[in-house]
C-alpha cells in the first residue's frame, strides 16, 4: 500500500478562504480587459471571474496597457483575503492555480521570489534538500529531491528558474524541470502591483507529474494543495522583505 507523506500544511498558518473555479476547458476566454471587468460583476462565478480577469490583466504587454480600473476591480475582489483556486494548464500540463492578493508592495513580493533557495516553500512545498547550483541575473539552476512516500526513496530533479517582466508591469517567475527522476514540473508565478502600489496581485500555476502512481484525483489534489500552500508561503515571505 502506498502511503503518501503529507504536505507540510499548518491549519493556523496556511488555511485561507478559497473560491474554487471550474475545469480550465470550461472557462470562457476573456479577450479584453473590458470583458474582464464585465465578468467581475457575475456573483455566481466569482472564482472564475477573478481568474479570468487576472488572465486579461497579465496578458497585457506593458504597464501602460494594464489599465487602472481592472487593477482596482481585482483589488476589491480579493480584498477579503480569499484565494481563488482552480485547475489550470501550464507548459502542456494540467495542474492547479491559486490567485489573490499579497499584502506587500510589488518589489517585496518579487524580491521573495528572487530568493531561489526558498523555492521549496514559495513554489513547490514537496521539494526537499533544495540547493542552488548556479545563479545569474534573472536565472538560476537548482537541485532538489521529491519525497512523496515513506516507502519509496526520494527522487532527484534539476530545475531551471527564469524571471522576466517590465518595470511596474507583469513579472513572471517560471520554474521548470530540466532533468532527473521527476517526470515533469512546470510552475509560473505572475505578479503585478495594485493601483496604490502597496499590495500585489499574484497568481501561481503549478503542474507536477508524480513519479508514483497517484491516479488523476490524487495528482490533482497534490497540485491544488501545493499551489495553495505555496501562495500562503509567499504571503508570509513578502512582508519580511521590507
Amino acid at each position: 500500500m502506498l502511503v503518501l507523506v503529507p504536505l507540510p500544511f499548518d491549519a493556523a498558518r496556511d488555511a485561507c478562504p478559497c473560491v474554487v473555479g471550474p475545469h480550465p476547458e470550461a472557462s470562457p476566454v476573456v479577450a479584453t480587459r473590458r470583458g474582464a471587468l464585465r465578468l467581475l460583476g457575475v456573483g455566481a462565478l466569482a472564482g472564475l471571474a477573478s481568474l479570468s480577469a487576472l488572465d486579461a490583466l497579465f496578458a497585457a504587454a506593458s504597464a501602460e496597457a494594464q489599465d487602472g480600473p481592472t487593477r482596482a476591480a481585482l483589488t476589491r475582489r480579493f480584498a477579503d483575503g480569499h484565494v481563488a483556486l482552480g485547475p489550470a494548464r501550464v507548459g502542456g500540463l494540467v495542474g492547479a492555480r491559486a490567485a489573490g492578493l499579497v499584502d506587500a508592495p510589488f518589489r517585496h513580493a518579487l524580491g521573495a521570489l528572487l530568493d531561489f533557495g526558498s523555492y521549496d516553500e514559495t513554489f513547490a512545498p514537496w521539494l526537499t534538500r533544495l540547493r542552488v547550483l548556479s545563479r545569474a541575473r534573472g536565472h538560476a539552476r537548482l537541485y532538489a529531491e521529491v519525497a512523496l512516500s515513506r516507502a519509496v526513496a526520494p527522487r532527484w530533479v534539476e530545475l531551471e528558474a527564469r524571471v522576466e517582466g517590465v518595470a511596474d508591469g507583469t513579472h513572471r517567475v517560471r520554474l521548470t524541470r530540466t532533468r532527473g527522476e521527476l517526470p515533469a514540473l512546470d510552475a509560473v508565478w505572475q505578479l503585478v502591483a495594485t493601483p496604490g502600489r502597496v499590495r500585489t496581485l499574484a497568481s501561481l500555476t503549478l503542474a507536477f507529474v508524480s513519479p508514483l502512481p497517484l491516479g488523476a484525483e490524487g495528482l490533482a489534489g497534490l497540485n491544488r494543495d501545493g499551489a495553495r500552500i505555496a501562495f500562503s508561503a509567499l504571503r508570509r515571505a513578502a512582508p519580511r522583505r521590507a
